[in-house]
């Protein structure tokens, strides 16, 4: 019995020591346990070894990597580093120091700030420089090999109608110099808007300058398409209504296009502006059926025509397309009605049925002044052609 007692007490005083040092891992983990979450931050490479924590929320954070790029705090006094030690060399292995690579990060923030003071400081001296140098260099533009002399600027092919000298016209008007730098930045534009000031000019398509000091020009020419007679004489117009130059045309130039009579309105007082009457519009549409590609042959000579009569109009209302009636006038003295201006009404005849009645009329009786002399030939009517007295009355 005594021996076996004496064998008990050995085995009880082996173990002592173990069971002590277990009483103070438990006691250290209790005191951990009891730490803020701010003292048990601690320097580990490996977040997922920090599961001593009792807070779920703190073993949630701890996974993911911006959570241990945040400041820390490293744990007081020597038992919690103790107890801290303890815990990692009993329940895990010892943390990994950490790597090399994570200290060149405050070495590179603090190159940081000068390198983007350098990167202003050669902005701004970029920006004055650019500023500055140019005042340093010579005037290109007033030197004389690179001048151009404007009579040599070229124009595309105009059209016969188109005077001669539009081109030195242009420029004079402008007040443009005889010699000119290739290299002004405004060349082209300055000579776009002398040649779109010009009234023969409907367009300036494009004002090339080429690199073997050569400047063409491609322009969009208006083409005159009637005379309106006017209280002081006859004015050519475009298509458009576009008032051209007088000077521009001859006395021979009067049988060339229709005429347009009985327009009360008053002209623009420069040429190259339109005019604007709703009668002078109507009138050209229906010019520009009877002369087509500004062609008399087809039509206006074809039925011996002398000039386009336009309605009087008494009220604005009156100037409405489907309103007006207009008259054609023959050399020989009758008077076509025509009726409404193309695309006026639908109630008519089109224009080509009308030409189909003319040229039926032609046919059959072999001039409009026929049979009983000058009359008014009614070409309205879809069923047939109405003849009548110029006077107004009837047919005995």
């Amino acid at each position: 019995p005594a021996q076996s007692k004496s064998s008990r007490t050995i085995h009880t005083d082996s173990n002592a020591p173990l069971r002590t040092r277990d009483r103070e891992i438990e006691q250290a983990k209790l005191k951990v346990r009891g730490h803020a979450a701010a003292e048990m931050r601690c320097r580990l490479s490996d977040p997922a070894r920090l599961l001593v924590s009792p807070h779920p929320v703190l073993n949630l954070l701890a996974r993911f990597p911006w959570y241990w790029r945040l400041p820390r705090w490293r744990p007081c006094g020597q038992r919690r580093r103790f107890a801290l030690r303890v815990i990692w060399n009993e329940s895990m292995p010892t943390p990994r120091k950490p790597s090399r690579a994570k200290s060149s990060r405050p070495a590179r923030r603090r190159l940081f700030v000068p390198l983007l003071s350098l990167g202003l400081c050669a902005a701004v001296g970029l920006f004055f420089a650019t500023a500055w140098f140019p005042s340093l260099m010579p005037d290109l533009q007033a030197q004389t090999e690179y001048e151009f002399p404007l009579s040599e600027l070229r124009v595309n092919e105009p059209h016969d109608w188109v005077p001669r000298n539009l081109v030195s016209r242009a420029l004079l008007d402008a007040g443009l110099p005889k010699r000119v730098s290739l290299l002004k930045p405004e060349l082209a534009r300055d000579l776009a808007d002398a040649f779109a000031r010009e009234p023969w000019v409907r367009n300036v398509e494009r004002v090339r300058i080429t690199g073997d000091r050569r400047i063409t020009v491609q322009l969009e020419y208006r083409v005159p398409v009637a005379f309106i007679q006017s209280g002081d004489g006859l004015y050519p117009v475009d298509a458009d209504g576009v008032v051209l130059p007088r000077e521009d045309f001859s006395a021979a130039d009067v049988s060339l296009l229709p005429q347009i009579e009985n327009i009360v309105s008053q002209p623009p007082v420069h040429p190259g502006h339109a005019w604007r009457d709703p009668l002078v519009t109507e009138s050209l549409k229906l010019a520009k059926s009877l002369v087509p590609q500004g062609s008399l042959d087809p039509y206006w000579k074809h039925f011996e025509l002398q000039s386009i009569i336009a309605p009087t109009v008494e009220t604005p209302e009156g100037t409405l397309p489907h309103r007006l009636t207009f008259e054609l006038k023959t050399t020989h003295g009758s008077r076509i009605v025509w009726g409404h201006p193309p695309g006026g009404d639908d109630l008519e005849p089109t224009v080509a049925q009308k030409l189909g009645r003319l040229e039926q009329y032609l046919d059959q009786f072999g001039a409009f002044d026929r049979p009983r002399g000058p009359c008014r030939i009614d070409i309205r009517h879809f069923e047939a052609i109405s003849l009548q007295p110029l006077d107004g009355g009837r047919w005995q």
